[in-house]
């Protein structure tokens, strides 16, 4: 079970903030889930195939969005716990400024299942149409 959560502040500045959550729970047992317990192999292993997931979809989508220096950014403001499941994969999502201006807004990136699917633990409910 995922649940997301945006909060918006405004102290005053040209514009608001907008800070989203992300929280995923066990529902056998409610225990809060972390990135880590999604796989069966060391973080380094998992991050890697994200952290190049992410750097792909950007140069997809436009690299002319983000910030010049993007692809370090893309490791140093990572954030863990900044991540939910859908149907299709884990969202993993990075704050407002933390890869792009304001205007670009929060970003997000899907990893499919697909392209986890061997390391993922075994409790990680995969629908035939993630596959």
């Amino acid at each position: 079970l995922s649940i997301t959560r945006n909060y918006t502040e405004f102290s005053g500045g040209t514009h608001d903030n907008v800070i989203s959550y992300g929280d995923t729970f066990d529902v056998t047992t409610g225990a809060k889930l972390t990135i880590n317990d999604l796989f069966t192999k060391e973080e380094d292993v998992y991050m890697d195939i994200i952290f190049d997931q992410i750097e792909a979809q950007i140069i997809l989508n436009g690299e002319e969005n983000y910030y010049e220096d993007y692809k370090e950014y893309i490791r140093s403001a990572f954030d863990p716990s900044n991540f939910y499941l859908d149907e299709e994969g884990i969202v993993v999502f990075y704050q407002t400024y933390d890869l792009a201006p304001y205007a670009a807004g929060p970003q997000s990136f899907l990893i499919k299942y697909s392209q986890v699917e061997p390391i993922l633990a075994p409790w990680v409910l995969i629908s035939d149409e993630a596959k």
